[in-house]
């Protein structure tokens, strides 16, 4: 019969019948497929990291910034809740904000954004609950909810490519892209969000 109580050895507690098979152990100390098992765990660690890097999945980073509509009235990301339901007397806590942060009103990528989110059509768009801001640091844009030019430049920081950032009516980012995002890929992300 085992002897499975347990005893304080060197590197932590293991079982008392570990210690008898000793001269199965490795010189480290550890069972031989130990190693193994551990360099399976580092890869399956270094696939999920990987895996959550490409996928614009980030960390709930805290946006706050004022952006307008076409007719001059501002909001800010990290009130919009407040102000939607003050406007409308109706709580969209389902609302995102998806902010389309370009270099250039005529770069490639947002242009293609632009013919992606006109599929996607008005009716749908405000079922979803979203609503887009454009925000571009090099020329002005007029057209329906946008951000300055100073707040464009403020929110690229370092990146002066084109990106787009999913952001909740707190102003919580939870999705990020640098190129476009297909009509499904934004329908599955926030069917996630809401989850």
């Amino acid at each position: 019969m085992k002897d499975n109580s347990l005893m304080e050895v060197k590197g932590g507690i293991k079982p008392k019948s570990c210690l008898k098979n000793a001269c199965t152990r490795s010189p480290t100390n550890q069972a031989p497929g130990d190693a193994g098992v551990r360099i399976l765990l580092m890869k399956k660690s270094l696939l999920i990291a990987i895996f959550l890097l490409y996928s614009g999945f980030v960390n709930a980073e805290v946006l706050d910034f004022e952006f307008m509509d076409n007719s001059g009235r501002t909001f800010r990301s990290t009130m919009l809740l407040a102000q939607l339901e003050q406007r409308y007397n109706y709580r969209y806590e389902n609302m995102s904000i998806l902010l389309i942060e370009t270099p250039s009103l005529s770069d490639g990528n947002y242009l293609r954004q632009n013919e992606i989110l006109k599929s996607l059509g008005h009716g749908e768009a405000e079922e979803l609950q979203l609503m887009y801001v454009t925000s571009c640091w090099t020329e002005e844009y007029l057209h329906g909810y946008h951000t300055s030019i100073k707040t464009a430049e403020s929110l690229a920081g370092t990146n002066k490519g084109f990106r787009l950032t999913l952001i909740d009516v707190n102003g919580k980012s939870y999705f990020r892209k640098s190129s476009p995002i297909s009509l499904e890929t934004l329908r599955k992300v926030l069917k996630e969000k809401r989850k």
